[in-house]
């Protein structure tokens, strides 16, 4: 007996770093969001949104800390959906920006792509 998920009918199971797993959690972002309308990045929100995954990279405890110091949580997130939105390549991109950025090691696009949905699952978890 395996710990796999069984995935329902209709459904499948996809890992980071599989193919179509930053498109696939793009797409239940705005299934799980539909009234939201298209992401859209500031220059802030990008700055913030580098330095949180920077943080959450550093410690991956710290999520509700590192999004605590933001200055616009809403801001993060809006960018940080806007990573998501491109795809692979412009988390591959954004994590390229981060480590120039905010130094440190290059985060592989899988490992990029779950600090972000874990930044966003606290970012949502919060009343506006």
């Amino acid at each position: 007996m395996t710990d796999e998920a069984v995935p329902e009918p209709g459904s499948m199971v996809i890992r980071p770093g599989e193919g179509g797993y930053v498109e696939a959690l793009a797409e239940w972002e705005k299934e799980q969001h539909p009234d939201r309308g298209e992401a859209v990045s500031t220059a802030s929100g990008r700055e913030q949104a580098m330095a949180v995954v920077h943080a959450v990279a550093d410690d991956r405890d710290q999520v509700a800390e590192a999004v605590d110091a933001l200055d616009d949580p809403a801001a993060a997130g809006e960018a940080l959906r806007h990573v998501l939105v491109g795809g692979t390549p412009s988390v591959s991109a954004f994590a390229d920006e981060v480590a120039d950025a905010e130094g440190g090691e290059l985060l592989a696009p899988h490992t990029a792509t779950g600090i972000i949905g874990e930044v966003l699952a606290e970012i949502d978890s919060r009343p506006e």
